[in-house]
């Protein structure tokens, strides 16, 4: 562990700890609703929909973490266009799974690869270089998703996805986040002695390998 990195993390003082509860609380509710938002629609999807709009989520996500969103009301807007049309009935379930397919699902030409592996290959031929001709669930970075989730030991819902498809790698965040933000909220409520020792000693551990995760 970065020496330094731990040092910092011992001198925060208990408006920083409250700061990094409320933040790591949204960041995790935020890679939660993108997850459910990314996922192959269902009834269940029509009937959440139809009830209430993922828009108030994403106001309420933004405004916790003091975060200005480019196009946040074109974001809000378009929610609040899929909720009413789901409530009233125009859109069915045919119709979000038509979509859905259409953009990640298109068995020759998806809009976006939702396989990080296949999209950062896409990449790499739009820049000019061979296709690594990556096959899905084994492959480097389907395998090292699956090492990462290993190593935090927060175990992820079993797909018949490959691991690094970009739902499963949004609720790893997630409760990589939530994780994080359990840690500092038991700081915040006692953690002393050996207890506090340990809890500040795989916050920051925690905090450290996400930092790697970002890279």
């Amino acid at each position: 562990m970065d020496l330094g990195f731990r040092r910092e993390w011992e001198k925060m003082s208990r408006e920083d700890l409250q700061m990094k509860v409320v933040r790591h609380s949204a960041l995790s509710d935020w890679y939660a609703l993108l997850c459910y938002l990314l996922q192959m629609p269902s009834r269940a999807t029509v009937a959440q929909l139809g009830e209430v709009s993922p828009a108030d989520d994403v106001r309420s996500i933004v405004y916790e973490l003091g975060n200005a969103v480019d196009d946040l009301g074109a974001i809000t807007e378009g929610l609040e266009k899929v909720h009413a049309s789901v409530a009233s009935g125009e859109c069915s379930l045919s119709d979000l799974r038509r979509e859905y397919t259409r953009l990640f699902a298109h068995p020759k030409h998806p809009c976006v690869q939702p396989y990080e592996s296949l999209f950062l290959d896409g990449e790499r031929v739009a820049s000019g270089k061979p296709s690594a001709q990556p096959c899905l669930f084994v492959n480097p970075v389907a395998m090292d998703a699956i090492e990462r989730y290993k190593k935090e030991g927060l175990p992820v819902a079993s797909h018949e996805f490959p691991a690094d498809h970009v739902t499963i790698e949004l609720e790893f965040a997630s409760k990589c986040h939530h994780q994080i933000a359990w840690l500092a909220n038991a700081l915040l409520s006692g953690g002393d002695g050996h207890a506090g020792i340990a809890y500040r000693e795989e916050l920051s551990g925690r905090l450290e390998r996400l930092q790697t995760f970002k890279q």
